[in-house]
């Protein structure tokens, strides 16, 4: 069996103008902007196809917009905003798949943790509908000047301890939010697309969510089984009119575009990257724990990080982050989650992790920062931490319970091809009866080369 390393390339068989870092000459940049209209679109699917000239922008935009209830207050999820509607994305060259992610609403959710309170306040929350800022509440305390709470901040003042959030966020106002190309295909935050020198036709498919898991409505419309039951039956379909993908075009000169194609047609173009494989599976505690080991694939390929969603789907419209959550599993309790991971017939750890510290540590080390959570969003612990203060009516503390973001990582960083038996996941897990959904990303490397224009996608 080949254990080399992944695939890598020289420093110049990928283009400077291919590449997302500064340009140390001088460039002339013409930037054109199209707006696309879907060739295809309904409320499950939509396709887009790509103009072959210039270099395709990675900041793109696909724009969605929902029509609310008339009357109703219905928002996005809090965590991932207007990403909760596209459950699958897909990059094509032709009928070749390029780049896939299955259930990207919930990685789209995981990545959405690692955004900056600044951003969510402030560019966010408009751009993308995601929000979760957070401020002390000094209201909890007789001294102005301390605070052992923490609330929402959406950049609105509450009223006395209610908040009610922007009409901005209200989607019975014909709000129109965007999602970035390279959050669908996170390899675009470091490559564009010459699209110039692709001969085959570029598209972009997106399988769209079901209505129920597309909002959630304030507290008053689902404090009760008959209210709830009406609100899930909504139609939250989309305003097609205001579908569309804004392409930015980037066309450098003539002389210098000429230049990279003749290079790429002597020797091709090379790019390296990461896509990511989901499998996904149902679990069932008994007497409040459970206990498993299930292979997650990956044979054969050289697999870099894993991520990890333990999901409860019981609440719906009713949670400020729908079904959009990773559960926490009761770290101070007698039964504590262990987890360990093996693959090429070895353990990744001398033993289970079991210390919520160093899952922490392990989920900060993957992205290189850590996420803008609080420590009852991640592991249920100092509840009291968090204000009791409403949004939409739900008590803010106990909204955040019901909406953890106890998602998992894992650095697979031995740098060898994994065997044919896959990576395998042993888990011990005091969970309640609820029935939970297991989703877990295998990060692989892939190679994408450009040759003739034909563009063929291949594992590292």
């Amino acid at each position: 069996m080949n254990n080399s390393p992944p695939a890598t390339t020289s420093a110049g068989s990928v283009p400077d103008l291919v590449k997302i870092k500064p340009i140390t000459t001088d460039q002339t940049i013409d930037v054109q902007t199209s707006i696309l209209d879907p060739i295809i679109t309904n409320e499950r699917f939509v396709k887009f196809q790509f103009d072959n000239k210039g270099i395709l922008h990675s900041n793109s935009k696909v724009q969605f917009s929902l029509k609310g209830t008339a009357g109703k207050r219905r928002f996005l999820p809090l965590l991932n905003g207007i990403g909760c509607v596209v459950k699958r994305c897909v990059l094509m060259a032709g009928s070749k798949t390029i780049a896939e992610v299955d259930d990207w609403n919930h990685f789209h959710g995981y990545k959405s943790m690692f955004l900056s309170n600044e951003s969510r306040k402030e560019r966010e929350a408009v751009l993308t509908g995601r929000v979760g800022a957070y401020e002390y509440d000094y209201t909890d305390t007789t001294d102005t000047l301390a605070s052992s709470t923490l609330k929402l901040d959406v950049g609105k003042d509450y009223a006395d301890t209610a908040l009610q959030l922007p009409e901005t966020l209200n989607l019975d106002n014909d709000q129109t939010f965007q999602i970035s190309l390279s959050d669908f295909f996170p390899f675009l935050k470091q490559t564009q697309l010459p699209l110039y020198l692709m001969k085959e036709t570029i598209t972009v498919e997106l399988h769209l969510t079901e209505s129920k898991h597309r909002f959630w409505a304030q507290s008053g419309d689902t404090d009760d089984a008959g209210k709830l039951a009406a609100v899930r039956s909504e139609t939250f379909e989309f305003d097609h009119t205001q579908t569309k993908f804004i392409a930015d075009y980037m066309l450098y000169p003539q002389d210098q575009l000429d230049n990279y194609s003749r290079q790429v047609e002597t020797t091709g173009l090379t790019i390296p990257y990461f896509d990511y494989l989901l499998t996904r599976t149902t679990i069932t505690p008994a007497a409040n724990k459970l206990t498993f080991t299930r292979t997650l694939g990956g044979a054969n390929r050289i697999c870099t990080k894993l991520i990890i969603a333990n999901t409860n789907s019981a609440h719906d419209v009713d949670a400020v982050d729908n079904v959009f959550n990773s559960q926490y599993k009761t770290f101070d309790s007698a039964d504590t989650i262990k987890v360990q991971i093996k693959y090429n017939d070895r353990n990744l750890f001398p033993r289970p992790l079991e210390n919520s510290a160093l899952l922490f540590n392990h989920l900060q080390a993957c992205e290189g920062v850590p996420p803008f959570i609080t420590k009852q969003e991640w592991d249920g612990t100092r509840s009291t931490a968090i204000s009791t203060d409403t949004v939409e009516g739900y008590t803010t503390r106990t909204a955040l319970t019901e909406a953890p973001k106890n998602y998992l990582a894992f650095s697979l960083n031995r740098g060898e091809r994994v065997n044919s038996r896959g990576v395998e996941l042993e888990v011990t897990m005091p969970l309640t009866g609820d029935t939970y959904t297991q989703r877990a990303w295998l990060e692989v490397a892939k190679v994408i080369t450009l040759k003739d224009g034909r563009m063929m996608c291949t594992e590292a």
